[in-house]
């Protein structure tokens, strides 16, 4: 796949733009009970499966076999978490090994540096996805056996099956989606089942009984459906979602001016992903008013500073190269 695309550039901007939505959600709306607000749901429904299957699709597309390909996406990747992890433990004080890992920063990062490096074993020894197999059982054991909430194990749980099917479809298609029946079927779930989507289990389980006067804590199968449903049906269908409504805006070139600021916001995920919470504003008391201006600086702020990034470095790279010549 030579250079950007814009359709998986549009797709990340929707991503990144439904994370820092979430996250302004449950921080300005904190005190509010947030988890009710149907904004918070619907983007928390689906937001980190949608970034981690365009992740597993994106990587698919791009991976070559060499060690260079995999040491470079480990650096790009690893050099800012790193950054940005020991910045985490100086201001907020995460000086205890124990709370790294069981509240880990920027949990997105690693999870894909783990990910990316699995698939590169996968595709580099043709594995047939056994490696995955096997971190999702590792994952699996951990969350059983472990004494308290392992992070990164209970991330792998819930969205690794997300990325692998990222990778199948690249491995099938040449875009990442097409306008047709079960995907317009799979659209139409969402938007029936979002509403009643709660974050957390508990919250599910809760909401579940309101609706229905079913004890669902103590019914372990209808548990079992209701974390099946929350955790990967509707995520699913979410995508599904967001996919059709892409290609539909590309195949009839609609869109203009909007499409273009979310291809733009699109190019510059990582700088917003590890920026945005900086900029949040909470002081006007207005929930609204800073929710929206939350919003807007979040991301705005992050990709004014990744443009600066990017041009300094390429202006850095030609000057070496002149100088070498």
């Amino acid at each position: 796949m030579k250079g950007r695309v814009a359709q998986l550039d549009f797709l990340k901007g929707i991503a990144i733009i439904l994370v820092v939505t979430g996250h302004v959600v449950s921080q300005i709306w904190a005190p509010y009970s947030y988890e009710q607000n149907i904004v918070f749901r619907f983007c928390y429904s689906f937001h980190m499966p949608l970034f981690v299957f365009i992740s597993g699709y994106i990587c698919s597309k791009t991976l070559k076999k060499d060690i260079g390909w995999l040491l470079r996406r480990l650096r790009n990747i690893g050099i800012p978490y790193i950054i940005m992890l020991i910045l985490s433990v100086s201001v907020l004080g995460r000086d205890v090994f124990s709370d790294i890992i069981h509240s880990l920063p920027y949990w997105y990062l690693p999870f894909i540096l783990i990910t990316d490096s699995v698939l590169y074993i996968d595709r580099k020894y043709r594995l047939g996805y056994t490696p995955f197999a096997a971190l999702y059982t590792a994952a699996v054991l951990i969350h059983i056996n472990a004494a308290a909430t392992v992070n990164i194990a209970d991330q792998m749980m819930s969205f690794l099956p997300f990325y692998v099917l990222g990778t199948v479809i690249a491995e099938k298609r040449d875009r990442i989606s097409a306008p047709n029946m079960p995907l317009t079927i799979m659209s139409v779930l969402f938007i029936v089942l979002t509403p009643l989507y709660a974050h957390g289990t508990e919250n599910q389980l809760l909401r579940i009984e309101e609706i229905t006067g079913i004890d669902a804590a103590g019914n372990r199968l209808l548990k079992a459906a209701i974390i099946l449903i929350s955790k990967f049906a509707v995520p699913l269908c979410g995508i599904a979602f967001v996919c059709l409504l892409t290609d539909m805006i590309y195949s009839t070139r609609s869109g203009g001016a909007a499409k273009k600021l979310v291809e733009h916001i699109g190019k510059h995920t990582l700088f917003i992903y590890l920026l945005h919470d900086l900029f949040f504003v909470d002081t006007s008391g207005l929930r609204t008013a800073d929710t929206l201006l939350s919003l807007i600086l979040g991301i705005f702020i992050p990709v004014c500073l990744s443009s600066i990034y990017y041009k300094a470095k390429k202006s850095f790279k030609e000057k070496m190269s002149k100088t070498t010549q």
